[in-house]
Parts: C-alpha cells; structure tokens; sequence
C-alpha cells in the first residue's frame, strides 16, 4: 500500500486515538495501536532518510507508547536504530524514546511490588489471566495486520477484545490500589 493511501488513513486513525484519549474512553489504547501500525507501515514503505519516513518512524514508536504496548514500543526501537542511515534527529528521539519506556515499565514494576500480598488470589488469577488473554490478542492483531489478509471487521473484533482485556486489567488494579490506599491509611 502507498504512502499516499495510507496518509489519509493514520490522520483519520491520530484523531480518532487523540479524541477517545482527551474522554479518557476505553479504547484509547486500541486507537493508538492502530496509529503506530499505520505509521509502521507507512515508515515501511519510505527510507529512513526521507523525513516522511523519519516522522512515520517516530509516530509508530510514539503511538505505540501512548498505547501502553512498550514491547511493541521497544522491538520498534530497536528496529529503527539498527537502521545506520538514520539521521542525529531521529536516533535522538528514538533514544528518548527507549528511556520512556525504561521508566514506564519501572513504574509498573515499582507499582506491581506495592500491590503484591495485597491481592486477594481470585484477583491475582483474574489479572494473571487478563494479562496472558491481552498478550495473545495483541500477538493476533500483529499477526494479522502484518499480513493485510484481515478484513477492517475481524482487526475491529480483535481490537475491542484486546480493549476489554486492558479495560479488566486496569479495573482489577484500580480495585487493588484502592485496598492497598486503605490498609495503608490504617496502619498510619
């Protein structure tokens, strides 16, 4: 596919995630996701030393962050900065980027910590689950974007289920916070 035909698709796809962001909707997260895929392939079909092509570069990583897909994110990273012929600009954004998600993935550590012994085990298996659930959708999503044999219905089923993964994640931890808010207050 074209840069040309794909333009138009990842302006449409950066409103969309912005908007849904700005309500704090649910499914920001999938709305990024699906502008980092797009700018992905855009960056996939320019040199990195077009500077459409390094902006496509930085948007899918920068998309993918918003997204909460640091993985993603870092596999991203890696890829691009392998790339010699990029230039100072994008390999210092890039490594700005990799220390983002440095920082991110220690907060979520840092906040897993806090939270352990605090969790009661029928949350633990629920989250575990929600976790290894969001995972293979994600991984499907991939998968089938990468081969653009995916109809636009079956990527928007496979989006909402990954949505409502996260959406059960971050409800089992909001839960989890605010029991561990409360034993910290009583102890205080």
């Amino acid at each position: 596919m074209s840069p040309e035909l794909l333009y138009p698709m990842v302006t449409e796809a950066i409103r969309r995630a912005e908007t849904l962001g700005d309500l704090g909707a649910p499914g920001a997260a999938a709305a990024f996701l699906d502008v980092s895929l797009l700018e992905e392939k855009i960056a996939g079909t320019l040199p990195v030393t077009d500077p459409e092509g390094a902006i496509a570069r930085r948007g899918a990583v920068r998309a993918a962050l918003s997204a909460g897909e640091f993985g993603r994110a870092r596999h991203l990273i890696e890829r691009y900065l392998a790339d010699q012929e990029g230039d100072e600009t994008l390999r210092s954004a890039l490594i700005e980027f990799s220390q983002q998600v440095d920082a991110s993935e220690a907060a979520h550590r840092a906040e897993a910590r806090d939270l352990q012994g605090i969790l009661d085990p029928s949350q633990v298996k629920v989250l575990e689950e929600a976790v290894v659930n969001l995972r293979q959708a994600t991984g499907e999503v991939l998968k089938l974007t990468r081969r653009f044999a995916v109809g636009k219905k079956e990527m928007d089923r496979l989006l909402v289920t990954q949505s409502d993964f996260i959406d059960t994640a971050v409800r089992l931890m909001d839960q989890s916070k605010g029991v561990l808010r409360s034993q910290r207050h009583d102890r205080a």
